[in-house]
């Protein structure tokens, strides 16, 4: 057995300051992944992003993604397309805010949404549907001091 500095106080076996030390590289969460569209790097072959650029990204996917877009996760997703031929009212925005935190909540619990808007966009898509702008005020539930903001066109 290791020996304990005079300093040091003792809970149970374990020293104070190896229990407070876990503590803080447990809360000390570090969120990586890859950068979407994968690219290549001079390092590597895929670029990659942590922390709040990962969840920006996760996001942007799951807004943008329609139900049964994705492979072997059909639900996975935000069905917001189908809303775009409705007419822009406070129901359309209810029920497309109601639609993006369910995806959320499904698919990234640890995210908190803080505040969301939905803006009208007068020019059309190349298929000529009406767009709308998206922007989320979010926060990530783990990580201290990490609001951002993600703005999806659809």
């Amino acid at each position: 057995m290791a020996n304990l500095g005079e300093s040091e106080t003792v809970l149970g076996a374990i020293p104070q300051q190896r229990i407070l030390n876990s503590v803080k590289q447990k809360n000390s969460k570090k969120l990586n992944g890859l950068r979407f569209p994968f690219d290549r790097t001079t390092d590597g072959y895929f670029s990659k992003m942590s922390d709040v650029d990962v969840v920006k990204s996760n996001l942007r996917q799951l807004i943008m993604t329609e139900p049964g877009e994705r492979v072997m996760l059909p639900d996975f997703g935000c069905p917001l397309r189908s809303l775009l031929f409705a007419p822009f009212d406070r129901e359309l925005v209810s029920e497309m805010r109601e639609r993006i935190e369910r995806a959320i909540l499904t698919y990234l619990p640890t995210v908190r949404i803080l505040g969301l808007d939905v803006i009208p966009l007068d020019d059309y898509a190349s298929n000529g549907i009406s767009t709308l702008k998206i922007v989320l005020n979010c926060k990530i539930l783990d990580i201290a001091d990490s609001a951002f903001t993600v703005k999806v066109t659809l």
